[in-house]
């Protein structure tokens, strides 16, 4: 691994957590050992299309390889995650990237940061090593094809092409390279960046430059960025920038704005507490009461899409207002009836009612949507240029994480069959969550629950055995050695009556 230092090596942003350095540092090595390793598109006879990957679905498919690997503290800040910015030059979506001024995407440069550049004739994505002495020094996979270079950009950019920290490491990694241009040259070629942080940096950064906090584009693009990542604990550090966006919008863009404010108080109240037939926790609920004194609220649901529809249905569900809930669930299902999201959630719904059937015919569905989508991405990967080995990789890592939530998808429909007194469907389900997710120690702990009441103990040991060593969460660990201890207890006590 790289290491990073704590200061020293940004454009001028405060060092991140030590867990993002640390992180970091893993894949600018990554970068540096895959350098000229793969052979250039532009040398083939026949090049394939470029796909298209913008700054916002970049990001994106970023925070979803870093939640696929679940909860790891050890690795990842807990408040961590992607976000991307722009040169406010750029006309781009809020929810894809936060515009700032063109001059400070070098105060927010970082190692490891995913850099767009163009010199309006090439667009080229290239990471950041290092900054400092005036210059960026840049990994890229093909250093010495790197369009940055004297002679074959448009920018009049002239790029210095070195040894990997010459003089140091040059001898321990021989034909590894930097690429370094200048302040100037990165001002005229920069349009964006990716980078990893917690929320405390949109602060540092207004601290830096104090105008961008009456700046309406950064505050709905700060706060969507906090709302786009879908980890329901940033939607706190949300509310501030979506409410001064709402204060600071002009008369179009008021009912966009109060609807995402709506949205981010709903998710971080509930998440703090709000429960069915209760008040909110101030000052969510002061707030939310403020909002809808101006804006009318079936008209802010009714402009909602079906992603953020589910994220309100669910933030329902934990601050257990089940009606709420299911009616949100209920319009994503009227405008698509087969949307696996909103029918996997309104089953989880129908299970904490201890509504049996529903949930059964909810999760059935939302079982047969999963697998439909997993087909699509098969054929999808299957049909893909040969020479995409980017893509091919993206498309197995998201027909992964299909496969895990189907694993989950069927847990959940085990809880049905549970409810039922059919033990041994629960099993089969169980069962089948384990072919598709091996290491899914929930279903091993669901095996043994239905196990136990199809009166199978050794099948129930076995599983929990296997749940034991795969066990990530503490807590389900903790309750599948109790129920183990207490299995094992009573077969010593069985064996001493005998």
């Amino acid at each position: 691994m790289i290491e990073i230092a704590d200061e020293g090596n940004s454009g001028g942003r405060p060092a991140r957590d030590p867990r993002i350095q640390a992180f970091a540092g893993q894949g600018l090595q990554a970068t540096l050992l895959r350098q000229d390793q793969f052979g250039y598109a532009g040398d083939d006879e026949d090049p394939r299309p470029v796909p298209k990957r913008t700054l916002g679905s970049l990001k994106r498919e970023f925070e979803a390889y870093r939640e696929a690997g679940g909860p790891r503290p050890e690795v990842h800040a807990p408040l961590g995650f992607y976000l991307a910015f722009c040169s406010d030059r750029v006309e781009v979506a809020a929810e894809d990237a936060i515009p700032v001024p063109k001059e400070d995407l070098w105060w927010l440069a970082a190692p490891d940061d995913l850099l767009l550049l163009s010199d309006r004739v090439t667009h080229h994505y290239t990471t950041v090593h290092r900054v400092g002495g005036g210059r960026i020094w840049l990994l890229d996979d093909w250093p010495e094809r790197i369009f940055l270079k004297a002679g074959m950009n448009a920018a009049g950019v002239e790029a210095v092409v070195a040894p990997y920290f010459a003089g140091v490491f040059d001898a321990v990694l021989p034909q590894r390279k930097e690429v370094g241009i200048t302040e100037a040259e990165y001002r005229r070629v920069v349009v964006g960046l990716i980078t990893q942080d917690t929320p405390a940096l949109f602060e540092r950064y207004v601290a830096h430059r104090p105008a961008m906090r009456d700046d309406h584009r950064f505050n709905l693009a700060a706060g969507l960025a906090l709302m786009d990542v879908g980890r329901d604990e940033l939607a706190r550090f949300a509310i501030p920038y979506l409410a001064r966006a709402l204060s600071l919008a002009p008369q179009p863009a008021r009912a966009r704005c109060a609807a995402a404010l709506y949205v981010a108080l709903q998710v971080a109240g509930r998440r703090a507490g709000g429960v069915a037939g209760g008040s909110m926790p101030r000052p969510y609920g002061d707030s939310l009461g403020a909002l809808l004194a101006e804006f009318d609220e079936a008209a802010l649901v009714a402009g909602l899409d079906a992603e953020r529809l589910c994220r309100l249905g669910n933030a329902a569900a934990w601050g257990q207002d089940f009606d709420a809930a299911q009616r949100c669930f209920d319009a994503v299902l009227a405008r698509d009836a087969d949307d696996e999201h909103a029918l996997w959630l309104r089953a989880k719904v129908h299970l904490r009612r201890e509504n049996a059937a529903a949930a059964l015919q909810d999760g059935s569905a939302a079982l047969a949507a999963n697998q439909a989508r997993i087909r699509a991405r098969q054929q999808q990967r299957d049909t893909r240029d040969r020479r995409d080995r980017w893509g091919r990789m993206d498309d197995d890592a998201r027909i992964n994480g299909l496969c895990l939530r189907r694993a989950e998808q069927l847990c959940d429909r085990a809880r049905a069959w549970r409810l039922l007194d059919r033990a041994s469907d629960a099993m089969a389900d169980a069962r089948a969550a384990i072919a598709v997710a091996p290491d899914c120690a929930e279903a091993y702990s669901m095996l043994a629950g239905a196990a136990l009441a199809a009166d199978e103990p050794d099948a129930a040991l076995a599983a929990l055995r296997e749940g034991i060593a795969r066990a990530r969460d503490p807590k389900l660990r903790g309750r599948m050695v109790l129920v183990r201890e207490r299995l094992q207890a009573a077969a010593r006590d069985s064996s001493a009556v005998r």
